[in-house]
């Protein structure tokens, strides 16, 4: 107390309580508690965002409502000057943060949308970033057509965000096989036609330019194999003229099977077609695509005789014309289209009767007969079983089987001394005295007897054709024949 002259004054010091529930000088509010985390603080002041207290008195709806409050009013870092936290898309680009921290944000536009100039994780809109930019037309260099999320360029969307087309400086192969439309072998930038990539393929067959150093007669530059062009870029192999031959006449039928039976032009061995020859294709009879190598005919000449049995082999001898079909003939086709099925037809009776699985599709029958090496000793269990046909087990036959090089009981290769009455080629097991064994095979025989005083001549058995009573056509006038037909 200090004394003074004149009237006492007495002056009395209060202290101001916080948290006493009184207002008292120099407070905001009084609340009566401790709780620093309600509308007014253990200050006794109101609470406020930035105050750096984090009010959790109120509910997320309510005005004042706080998830944050970092103590200060800078909006650019994790929580804004609203104490929310900051969030992609606030429209408040966060710059507290190093590039390529969880959180970092390049840009924000306030909106979600994931397809403008800052993405939804704001980041900026770049190629490869996943999102097909909207916000910009074609033309402006921002424009995308495409995003595969990826900086991979040879795939379906390029480095620069544009579909994968030809002549775009990318390779494209990634995810595809080379027979995918879409494949590409090379790119080379231009539309040269003639240079070694071309529409981004490397030249080759049905690409469409025709380049005779491949090989190549046409070039159409499709898949259609009966358009006049065929997938192996040579004139349609319909066999209509040399310049179209096929390989066979399988072929024929398989490429245009609305073809006929006729006398077409074929190529077996695929080059050139200047060796092109014609042959006779049976392209109905059991399923078609026959090619008739050989006919053996009663025409009073002598062709098909045990002298010139490498007919049926090795020598490659041709005989007659192709316009003369009932007398005894052998096709160049005999020596050069594959063999695997054969088919024998006798005339006038037009019996007939095919074999399945012959050969192997691999060697022509010259070959395949050669393949015995000589005369064979059969039995009955022998034989090529009848697949198809007209020709039944009779009277006259043993059965339906073919053979080949038949030889008689007294071939050497039976354990005999001589080759008489042996036959080569194709032949049937007939009857000879009621008989079934082999005892004279040239009567089953389509041509040579081995016996000596027929050696030089060409038997008119014709198969199953006398042991049947086939043979009706007048003899020596090519009435009487048999065809022998193959299909690969």
């Amino acid at each position: 107390m200090t004394a003074c002259t004149g009237d006492q004054v007495i002056v009395r010091t209060n202290t101001v309580v916080c948290g006493n529930g009184d207002l008292e000088t120099g407070e905001e509010c009084d609340d009566n508690n401790e709780n620093n985390f309600d509308a007014c603080t253990n200050a006794c002041e109101f609470a406020s965002c930035g105050d750096g207290v984090v009010r959790n008195d109120i509910e997320v709806d309510d005005l004042g409502y706080e998830e944050c409050d970092d103590g200060n009013d800078n909006n650019n870092d994790y929580c804004r000057n609203d104490c929310l936290p900051a969030i992609c898309g606030d429209g408040i680009i966060r710059t507290d943060l190093a590039q390529g921290s969880a959180g970092f944000e390049a840009c924000d536009d306030a909106n979600i949308d994931p397809n403008d100039e800052c993405t939804n994780e704001c980041k900026r809109a770049r190629c490869g970033d996943g999102f097909v930019r909207a916000d910009v037309e074609p033309g402006d260099p921002r424009y995308e057509a495409c995003d595969d999320g990826n900086d991979f360029a040879e795939d379906a969307c390029t480095a620069d965000c544009q579909p994968a087309v030809c002549g775009d400086g990318y390779i494209r192969q990634s995810g595809l096989s080379s027979d995918d439309p879409e494949w590409e072998d090379c790119e080379d930038l231009n539309d040269d036609q003639t240079d070694d990539c071309r529409n981004c393929r490397f030249p080759d067959c049905r690409d469409g330019v025709l380049d005779r150093d491949l090989g190549e007669e046409c070039d159409d530059g499709n898949e259609e194999n009966a358009d006049g062009c065929d997938n192996s870029c040579r004139v349609a192999a319909d066999g209509r003229s040399q310049a179209r031959a096929a390989v066979s006449c399988r072929a024929i039928l398989d490429g245009f099977p609305e073809q006929r039976d006729g006398i077409y032009w074929i190529d077996p061995n695929g080059g050139s077609r200047e060796d092109a020859y014609q042959v006779y294709c049976d392209l109905t009879m059991d399923g078609g695509g026959w090619t008739l190598v050989a006919v053996v005919s009663d025409d009073d000449a002598n062709n098909w005789t045990w002298q010139h049995r490498a007919y049926w082999t090795v020598d490659e001898s041709t005989v007659g014309r192709i316009e003369q079909l009932n007398r005894d003939f052998k096709s160049p086709a005999y020596h050069e289209v594959p063999m695997e099925d054969i088919l024998v037809k006798h005339e006038p009776s037009g019996i007939w009767s095919s074999y399945a699985r012959v050969g192997d599709g691999g060697e022509d029958l010259g070959s395949f007969i050669d393949g015995f090496r000589g005369l064979q000793c059969h039995n009955q269990s022998d034989g090529v079983a009848s697949r198809a046909g007209m020709l039944a087990q009779e009277a006259g036959i043993c059965n339906t089987k073919l053979y080949f090089n038949c030889g008689a009981e007294e071939a050497p290769i039976c354990g005999g001394e001589n080759e008489a009455n042996s036959t080569y080629g194709l032949c049937f097991s007939v009857r000879v005295a009621g008989r079934c064994d082999f005892s004279e095979p040239w009567r089953g025989g389509i041509g040579p007897n081995s016996s000596s005083n027929m050696q030089r001549l060409e038997s008119n058995q014709l198969g199953f054709g006398q042991a049947l009573s086939l043979n009706t056509g007048r003899a020596g006038q090519a009435e009487n024949y048999i065809q022998i037909l193959v299909r690969d």
